[in-house]
C-alpha cells in the first residue's frame, strides 16, 4: 500500500463494486490491493491505493467506452482509469451501475 491515507476511500469503493461483481473471481483482497475476473480469468477490476489517489482500472472501459457517463469521464485518467482523490465525491449510484453495465460486457471484451 503506497499511501494509508486513502484506505477509508479504498473500502468505500470496493465495497460498493463487490456489491455488483457477486459470482465473478476475488483473484486478490488485500488492505489496498483488490482484484477481481471474470469466470474466464479475463481481468475485469483493480482497485488500488497509489502515491496520490485510489485508482480504479476497469477493462471493459477500453473496450467500451459507450459505458463512460459524464460523472465517470470526470474521473478518468487515459481509457480505463477511474482516479479518485480525497476531494472526489463518490457518487455510489453512478459507480454501481457502471459495475452492472460492465458486467454485461463480460464476453465481449
Amino acid at each position: 500500500m503506497k499511501n494509508d491515507k486513502f484506505v477509508f476511500l479504498w473500502s468505500q469503493i470496493v465495497e460498493l463494486v463487490k456489491l455488483e461483481c457477486e459470482g465473478l473471481n476475488i483473484i486478490r483482497e488485500q488492505p489496498g490491493d483488490l482484484r477481481i475476473e471474470t469466470l474466464e480469468g479475463r481481468p475485469f477490476v483493480t482497485i488500488r491505493i497509489q502515491r496520490r489517489h485510489v485508482g480504479v482500472y476497469l477493462l471493459p472501459l477500453y473496450y467500451h467506452q459507450h459505458l463512460i457517463t459524464k460523472y465517470i469521464d470526470e474521473l478518468r485518467k487515459g481509457k480505463t482509469t477511474l482516479y479518485f482523490t480525497q476531494n472526489t465525491n463518490v457518487d455510489e449510484v453512478e459507480i454501481r451501475n457502471l459495475i452492472q453495465n460492465c458486467r454485461t460486457m463480460i464476453g465481449r471484451y
